[in-house]
């Protein structure tokens, strides 16, 4: 058993310790873990319905172009937004670390994600249902707004729910198994879910305006229907156990801590050292260096719609081509994780990347979406275990946020670089190529090898 088992071992302890001090009953270790895997399966399989990239992403692709005749541009700002939940994690992750939650430990932050999700999610339907009020009261600018302020509120509940269940996977025993269990269960669900959003982006594109409000409508209700089903089953859960994990069995004095303990000058003394670990920094430099890839954004849809002349049918069937090489991907995580370096990795993304030069029909392109969907998914897997090993243990829900907040963040600068560049540069000059797009892409990949030096072990 390596160090950081031992360490995991030790709080266990000290945790069931805790609790029998306090009067409360311990857990079986067993259990609990069959229970940590179950809830991170439920919520990850939500999210690959729920999350507004999800089952939600074509027919809003296809609303904003088709509909409300948004550019690349504006629809690149448009996510970017929509990601902003998926960048602040860090505060999630701060808030996680030091409230409890209602006394039931994170467990309720999960109930309260879902359950913000599905509200905001309904809230949106409504208002696409009401489409004469909502399209005569709003021109396509407003209506655009009104829909990124709800869907951006519903998208905090998802972000939220990642945060949690990647805090307790990166703390466990078990890491790698779960997050490979985490890639396999988004990817189970996000196929099917991709799939129907192309059937429902179709009837968008060329229905009536009606039509296309009423089909956002029910689009919005089936992606809430699973987050509201799971935080229904979180509920039950808390009333009738009240506790279900070891991570959860706080004692009465870690019960009483709030956020303002975050300006004491131990937890201040804490952070600077938390960013003053060189490994550290060098691998946020590296998780934003590598995920800066605006090829893959709102450039390339423009790319497939405008100048290869694909349906949105056919590039939700691409996506869900992508998903399913990622869900292998996750399942073969296990057996070649160990054998990957970071250099060949960097090779292999290029490769995914180099690809879409040759993108031109049907045939090509779901050829490239499989493999570009298998590499993610044990880039990102990789990258996550390997931002779990330099998490440090007293801040674990605050580094994981942040290194997923640097991910993130980098994707949406690269996707909104992309939007304009396709827009100004792309269109106008070059017949819609996407070769500048790649070209970045490529040469960010080749500026993260820099750091990896940096992230070694002293």
């Amino acid at each position: 058993m390596d160090s950081s088992a031992i360490d995991q071992a030790n709080k266990a302890n000290q945790a069931n310790q805790a609790s029998l001090e306090n009067g409360e009953p311990l857990l079986d270790e067993q259990y609990s873990e069959k229970r940590l895997i179950s809830l991170v399966a439920i919520c990850f399989l939500t999210q690959g319905i729920s999350q507004h990239f999800s089952l939600l992403s074509q027919p809003l692709n296809s609303f904003l172009k088709d509909r409300l005749a948004l550019s690349a541009f504006d629809m690149s700002c448009f996510f970017a937004v929509l990601m902003l939940p998926w960048v602040i994690k860090p505060i999630y992750g701060i808030i996680c670390d030091t409230i409890p939650g209602l006394g039931r430990g994170r467990l309720a932050y999960l109930f309260l994600g879902n359950l913000v999700t599905a509200l905001f999610y309904i809230c949106l339907a409504f208002c696409f249902g009401a489409h004469d009020q909502f399209a005569n009261w709003l021109s396509a600018r407003w209506q655009a707004l009104a829909i990124v302020i709800l869907l951006f509120l519903g998208s905090t509940g998802m972000a939220l729910v990642t945060v949690v269940t990647t805090s307790l996977s990166a703390r466990s025993q078990f890491s790698r198994r779960l997050f490979g269990l985490q890639g396999f269960n988004y990817y189970l669900s996000n196929i099917p879910a991709l799939v129907l959003g192309g059937y429902l982006a179709k009837s968008i594109a060329i229905g009536s305006p009606v039509q296309a409000y009423l089909v956002m409508s029910g689009a919005l209700v089936l992606a809430a229907l699973p987050a509201l089903v799971t935080a229904v089953l979180l509920w039950r859960d808390m009333r009738r156990e009240g506790r279900l994990f070891q991570d959860f069995i706080l004692s009465r004095k870690e019960n009483e801590v709030s956020l303002f303990s975050l300006l004491s000058a131990e937890a201040l003394s804490s952070m600077r050292g938390f960013f003053s670990e060189r490994q550290l920094k060098a691998t946020l430099i590296f998780l934003a260096l590598w995920n800066f890839s605006p090829s893959l954004g709102t450039g390339l849809y423009f790319y497939e719609r405008n100048i290869l002349k694909f349906s949105p049918e056919l590039i939700a069937n691409l996506a869900a081509a992508s998903s399913l090489g990622m869900l292998i991907g996750s399942l073969l995580f296990g057996l070649v994780n160990k054998r990957f370096h970071l250099k060949w990795m960097a090779a292999w993304s290029i490769l995914a990347s180099v690809l879409y030069v040759f993108l031109e029909d049907p045939v090509i392109a779901y050829s490239i979406e499989f493999f570009r969907g298998f590499s993610l998914s044990i880039f990102t897997l990789f990258l996550y275990s390997l931002a779990a090993e330099v998490a440090p243990a007293k801040n674990n829900a605050f580094a994981m946020a942040l290194f997923i907040c640097f991910y993130n963040l980098a994707n949406e600068l690269g996707m909104v670089l992309g939007g304009f560049l396709y827009s100004t540069l792309c269109e106008r000059y070059l017949s819609g190529s996407i070769l500048p797009l790649i070209a970045v892409s490529v040469a960010t990949t080749l500026l993260s090898l820099f750091c990896i030096p940096f992230m070694k072990k002293e």
